[in-house]
């Protein structure tokens, strides 16, 4: 009998099942990555919440990343709160399974700020470092209160070891599997978005020492990467190429894309930019592509597998998007990782 059961799933579970959709034996860890919410109350959203519950690999995802933009301008973070709960309940995963960055509508107003932008925006690609006195408490930091609120209440008791000040770069290593770099793409947004973003270039060269030598790395933003001014984004492109960095996941633009970034590795390798789109409707929205992000890691292979779903109107559910894939079948990019033993060679050298 057992036999018999072990050839029925063998041939059933895994031989059937095999080029429609992989089993769970095949896989390491995944996530689920939404963006841009902007939540408007209506049925279609209703709706919506309900499929997020029927995704394929419901049971395989292991963490969420949110990529900015959790409310719509002039609106608090209320259904943004109890939505994002839902999905923990979904998932059946707690605060620490969910990672999170802001996006221009987190940024709110502070003293000057059309000033201090407009100053920026002129000197940035002379001086990269020219936002650092401005980005304080006081004056653009003040940008981010209500976001910032918002992470402290619905984080709870875990708020002060996650996100003690969430409008900075910061790196959280999940279960020692990998490590997620957070960064802030807001803090010289002037509320219309038509200037390019500027980033806490200085904190994030910071970051190497907070980063797991054992971990491949990800970067998670709002904004995408061509989006950043030349000066901080040759930098950025320096520190993704010297830390392995595997992927950089987005959003902003409400369109499902890929890109590549190349790097300035000694062979011109790429890593993709991958940008979701919109992760809740609004009934007079007809430009955005509405939809979510699953990222898997097989076992056995360092590889993750990206798996785009567009929202069907018409049949109210999640369907496999063919959007991001070519050739070779779905989008995948490797995890890269840097050698541990270099790696600490390197650290020491600059504490010389």
């Amino acid at each position: 009998v057992v036999l018999a059961q072990y050839i029925f799933y063998y041939y059933f579970y895994i031989k059937y099942s095999r080029g429609i959709v992989m089993t769970s034996l095949d896989i390491d860890y995944a996530w689920i990555q939404i963006s841009d919410l902007h939540i408007f109350d209506n049925v279609e959203w209703k709706t919506m919440q309900q499929a997020y519950k029927r995704l394929p690999y419901k049971d395989k995802i292991n963490f969420i990343i949110v990529t900015g933009d959790l409310h719509q301008y002039n609106k608090d973070y209320t259904e943004t709160k109890q939505f994002l709960n839902r999905l923990l309940d979904f998932y059946e995963l707690s605060k620490k399974d969910i990672f999170i960055v802001p996006g221009n509508h987190d940024s709110g107003a502070c003293i000057n700020k059309e000033t201090i932008t407009f100053y920026i925006e002129k000197h940035i690609d002379e001086d990269a470092d020219c936002y650092k006195k401005y980005f304080v408490p006081g004056q653009l930091v003040d940008c981010f209160k209500n976001y910032n609120d918002f992470i402290k209440d619905f984080y709870g008791s875990y708020a002060a070891s996650m996100y003690p000040s969430p409008e900075q770069v910061q790196v959280k290593t999940w279960k020692n599997k990998i490590n997620i770099i957070h960064l802030n793409t807001a803090i010289n947004c002037n509320g219309d978005n038509t200037l390019d973003q500027v980033i806490d270039i200085y904190q994030f060269s910071n970051l190497v020492d907070d980063l797991n030598p054992n971990c491949p790395s990800i970067i998670i933003a709002h904004h995408p990467f061509d989006t950043i001014y030349r000066s901080q984004k040759d930098t950025l492109r320096r520190y993704i190429s010297d830390w392995k960095v595997s992927a950089y996941l987005c959003g902003d633009s409400h369109k499902e894309s890929y890109s590549q970034i190349q790097t300035s590795t000694k062979s011109g390798s790429n890593i993709p930019c991958i940008v979701c789109g919109k992760s809740a409707p609004e009934t007079s929205d007809t430009y955005s592509d509405l939809g979510c992000i699953i990222y898997i890691k097989k076992k056995n292979a360092n590889k993750v597998e990206v798996l785009p779903y567009s929202w069907d109107s018409n049949k109210k559910t999640f369907d496999k998007c063919e959007k991001l894939s070519n050739d070779m079948g779905n989008l995948e990019f490797p995890l890269l990782k840097e050698d541990a033993v270099e790696s600490m060679k390197k650290r020491n050298s600059n504490l010389v």
